[in-house]
This record gives structure tokens, C-alpha cells and sequence, in this order.
């Protein structure tokens, strides 16, 4: 295995296993960590001899590889973000942000606010066909 080809899931390590875990090729994951840490945030220099940093780094890591991978087609308008999922019901305790927002989690917030323009800064097209489609005939009607 090549140092260079070295891919790992950083956000489902424990630190200490980064600190104290190598490679194959004997190379210490914490080193390869901090390659991939400087390489995400376009940093120069970090301190490996810093736990509390270190720590730091990784929470850092993970929280900005979560927010990379959420391919929803949903992203909440900022005031919004945090908002409960449900307001009384088995979902009332989720609070939904654009970290845990997913497509089914959008559907159930829609049936709440009909407008997706409302609180999505974000949202598929379709969505918006809908909301013109429920306006005309709410307007043809008079």
C-alpha cells in the first residue's frame, strides 16, 4: 500500500486511535490526518503537539465532511436552520439544520409550510411548479 494513496475515513476514528494508530507502511495516521486536514481547509501549519488542537481539528474535520457529504436538494434559509421537525409528535424532538437535512425530512417540513420559498433558500424546481400550480388555481377561482 502507497503512503501517498492512503485514504481513511478520519470522522469514524477516535483520537486516540489517530494519535496512536499507523499504517501498513508504518506511517502514523496522525501525520496522514493532519495532510488531509491541512489539505481541506488550505492551512499551513497546524500543532500535533497540542491535544485540545487536536481535538479541535478533528471535530473540525468531521463537521465539514458531514456538511460536504448532505446531497440533499434542500437547504434551509438561516433563520430557519434548527427548526423541530415536527411541532407535537414522534419527530417534535428533531431539530432540523441544513447538517441533518435530508429530502424526506424537507417533505415533512413542506407539509407544514406549503411555500417551499419560505424557508428553503434551496429547493428542486418541481417544488416550485407546485407552489405556482396551488396560486393560479387559488387565483382562477374568483
Amino acid at each position: 500500500m502507497e503512503t501517498n494513496s492512503f485514504k481513511h475515513n478520519w470522522e469514524n476514528l477516535e483520537l486516540s486511535n489517530i494519535i496512536g494508530g499507523k499504517t501498513a507502511d508504518n506511517v502514523s495516521f496522525l501525520e496522514l490526518f493532519l495532510k488531509d486536514y491541512m489539505s481541506l481547509f488550505k492551512v499551513k501549519t497546524v500543532n500535533p503537539q497540542c491535544n485540545s488542537c487536536l481535538k479541535t481539528y478533528l471535530n473540525d474535520y468531521k463537521l465539514k465532511k458531514q456538511i460536504m457529504s448532505n446531497d440533499s436538494n434542500y437547504r434551509l434559509k438561516t433563520k430557519y436552520n434548527g427548526l423541530p421537525l415536527e411541532v407535537s409528535g414522534k419527530n417534535s424532538s428533531i431539530s432540523v439544520t441544513n447538517n441533518n437535512l435530508t429530502d424526506a425530512y424537507a417533505k415533512i417540513l413542506l407539509k407544514r409550510y406549503k411555500e417551499p420559498s419560505l424557508i428553503f433558500e434551496k429547493f428542486p424546481i418541481e417544488e416550485e411548479k407546485k407552489e405556482v400550480k396551488k396560486t393560479s388555481k387559488r387565483t382562477s377561482k374568483k
